[in-house]
């Protein structure tokens, strides 16, 4: 009996932690795609990876959302975001001094 009690708490811990890992993954390298990933990060019901190749993207780039998920946004990746390097000069967003 105990050997099945122990069994069903470490199926279900492992279900737990299979849910807490869920995550929208978004790999970009233009703006509009930019756009289009946090249009989607917006509402679609989990957590969002956004990856953005290496470069400069012109745009106003707006994340609003009420859903209770998060979002992260990181720069610096290669062509098809192969790998990342981990520099503020190599991604940039540039808003051209617009904004909401």
């Amino acid at each position: 009996m105990l050997s099945y009690f122990l069994s069903l708490l470490l199926t279900l811990f492992i279900l737990f932690l299979t849910d807490i890992a869920k995550a929208a993954v978004f790999c970009v390298s233009n703006s509009s795609e930019l756009h289009s990933a946090l249009t989607s990060a917006t509402s679609n019901g989990e957590d969002d990876v956004i990856k953005i190749v290496q470069g400069t993207y012109n745009g106003s780039f707006i994340y609003a959302s009420h859903e209770p998920y998060d979002v992260t946004i990181e720069g610096g990746y290669t062509a098809g975001c192969a790998s990342r390097v981990v520099n503020p000069t190599n991604t940039v967003l540039n808003g051209g001094g617009n904004g909401p």
